[in-house]
């Protein structure tokens, strides 16, 4: 017995691999599952079709009821699992996971670039709040984890503050690559800035997973120092290239990665001393 339809954004990676996984795991039918831009195309498929850009819409068949965001995901794995939906529901974690799916689902089009101009795309709406509150959040993971890599492997080189150091670099990098943004009159800044943090975020990721590596070879005895340069180094090609990458894919100009390069040469001798 179909249990309802999942409209889903066909243009997000994200979207796609885990509605993938319902289907996999017999969770959802094939023909459960549809895209967004056919299921505006579905005259007795009733919902909101501003509503379902932001948050996922399913549509129950007994009574074609429509739930979004958290509440449609957690109806459909409590078609499987009814203790999920029953434990999702409960006070405080609802509110929880309706704020965590309200921060990805505002943001996923930077978590998984994509160009959307040529489809019918389920692109949601710009929000100011979960974006700023997206760049927030990076901002103090970048923070805790590059300051902590800085001061516990290049401490006799780096000369920046050790509570907030990174943290500034990271904002000025907005300032900087706004001022080259429009000098190049690129438009949607609003996507770009998402970019500049999420690539930061991802390499914030990769130097914590060295720093983990090093601190382990430390305490095995091996000598580290060399290694620590070499693997900030490819932390800092990997999010060259990611950022070129990116930005590419959403159709800005190749020149703001140049800036981008030029930004984080002009504040290295701001945050270290090489002699």
């Amino acid at each position: 017995m179909k249990k309802g339809t999942l409209i889903y954004d066909q243009d997000c990676p994200l979207c796609v691999w885990y509605t993938n996984q319902f289907i996999k795991f017999g969770i959802l039918q094939e023909d459960e599952r549809l895209p967004y831009f056919q299921a505006i195309q579905i005259s007795n498929l009733k919902f909101d079709q501003e509503k379902a850009q932001n948050k996922i819409a399913f549509v129950k068949a007994e009574n074609n009821e429509v739930v979004y965001g958290i509440d449609s995901l957690l109806a459909v794995l409590g078609s499987r699992w009814k203790w999920i939906e029953i434990a999702g529901n409960l006070p405080g974690i609802t509110s929880l996971l309706k704020l965590l799916y309200l921060l990805i689902s505002f943001n996923r089009k930077v978590i998984a670039p994509v160009n959307c101009n040529n489809t019918i795309a389920c692109t949601p709406t710009k929000n100011w709040f979960w974006r700023i509150v997206f760049i927030g959040l990076i901002a103090l993971f970048l923070n805790f984890s590059v300051t902590h890599y800085f001061t516990v492997h290049l401490n006799s080189y780096f000369i920046g503050n050790h509570f907030y150091g990174d943290l500034l670099y990271f904002l000025f990098q907005f300032v900087f690559q706004a001022v080259f943004f429009y000098i190049l009159k690129q438009r949607n800044f609003y996507d770009y800035i998402g970019q500049i943090a999420f690539v930061s975020f991802l390499g914030a990721l990769l130097l914590g997973f060295f720093d983990l590596g090093i601190m382990t070879l430390q305490s095995w005895g091996f000598e580290t120092e060399l290694l620590v340069g070499v693997c900030y180094g490819i932390v800092y090609l990997f999010m060259i290239f990611e950022h070129a990458r990116r930005i590419k894919i959403l159709g800005f100009s190749g020149w703001l990665t140049i800036t981008w390069i030029a930004y984080r040469l002009l504040i290295y001798p701001i945050a270290f001393k090489f002699f």
